[in-house]
């Protein structure tokens, strides 16, 4: 399991369960790959919140 890093996303995916972070129902997500982190989003609106309609648009991503 860990040759193809399940064991990593595994555990990233139920650290972000426990935290509140992550939500199997949401339809989008964000892996912070340096932090091994996992956030969810139910909606566009949710995303544009959390990272900012400026920082989309740096990142190349038009809503």
């Amino acid at each position: 399991m860990e040759y193809y890093g399940a064991e990593t996303l595994y555990n990233i995916i139920k650290d972000g369960i426990d935290c509140g972070d992550f939500d199997w129902n949401d339809m989008y997500f964000q892996i912070f790959s340096e932090s091994r982190e996992i956030k969810s989003f139910n909606t566009l609106e949710d995303i544009v919140s959390w990272f900012g309609l400026e920082n989309l648009k740096n990142m190349g991503i038009e809503l």
